[in-house]
Order: structure tokens, then C-alpha cells, then sequence
């Protein structure tokens, strides 16, 4: 190869050179600017994912909440459903109680209407003596009279 030939030949591939130390200083700025973007985007990430733990720490602590009031409800309606059941059974208790109190209640008034029947006999029957004894009195209050 003869010198010429090589000088052009050499500052053609100095001019390649140059144009790839071009390009990888350009890749080195791209390279540079993926690290920024890549920084960047980690840091976003980092913000949306302490973010969205957050909000989920949020709803978690709104769900207790919520699960507290539940349970307290349900224990108000468990307490409701006793009270409703003893206030059955005492309802229940007092319609048999009443049964119970009517029918003694029916017995006293028979008995009732029996004394007084027979208080009423009896006074008819006191009536009846105290009637003989003033017919008695009043003949032996006659016979005392005759005699001397």
C-alpha cells in the first residue's frame, strides 16, 4: 500500500474515529440520562408504593374501625334477642299465671257464693228462732202473768 493511500485511508478512519468518540459521548449523555430517568422513576415508585401502603395502612385501620363496630352492634343485638326472649318467657310465664289466677280466681267466687248462701240459711234460720223465742217469751210472759 502505498503512503498516499494510506494517509487517506488513516484520516478517513480518523475521521470514524472521531465520529464514534461523536456517538459514544452521545451514548454516554443517553446512558447518563437512563440513569437520571432510572433514579427518577425509582423515587416515584418509591413515593407511589409508600403512598399506596399508606392508604392501605388507612382503609386496613378504617376495616378495624368498622369490625369494632360490628362486633359492639352485634353484641347490643345479642343483648336485645336475650332481653326479648326473657321478656317472652315472662310473658309467656304471666298468660299462665292469669290462666292459673282466673281459675283460682273462679273457685273463690263459687266459694264465696256457697258461704254466702248459707250465711244467708242461716240467718233465715236465726231469723225463724228469734221469732219462735219472742213467740216463747212472750207466752211465758203471759203464763208468768196468770200465775199468782
Amino acid at each position: 500500500m502505498d503512503t498516499e493511500t494510506r494517509d487517506f485511508l488513516e484520516k478517513k478512519f480518523d475521521g470514524i474515529d472521531k465520529k464514534f468518540e461523536v456517538l459514544d459521548n452521545k451514548f454516554d449523555r443517553i446512558d447518563q440520562r437512563f440513569d437520571e430517568t432510572d433514579k427518577k422513576f425509582d423515587q416515584k415508585i418509591d413515593a407511589l408504593a409508600n403512598a399506596v401502603a399508606e392508604g392501605f395502612s388507612a382503609v386496613d385501620k378504617r376495616f378495624d374501625r368498622l369490625e369494632n363496630r360490628v362486633g359492639a352492634v352485634e353484641n347490643r343485638v345479642g343483648g336485645v334477642e336475650g332481653g326479648l326472649a326473657r321478656l317472652e318467657i315472662n310473658m309467656l310465664t304471666m298468660h299462665f299465671d292469669k290462666k292459673e289466677t282466673q281459675e283460682r280466681l273462679a273457685r273463690l267466687e263459687a266459694h264465696h257464693e256457697r258461704t254466702f248462701k248459707r250465711v244467708d240459711e242461716f240467718l233465715t234460720v236465726v231469723n225463724r228462732h228469734e221469732s219462735e223465742i219472742a213467740a216463747l217469751r212472750g207466752g211465758q210472759q203471759r203464763i208468768e202473768e196468770r200465775l199468782p
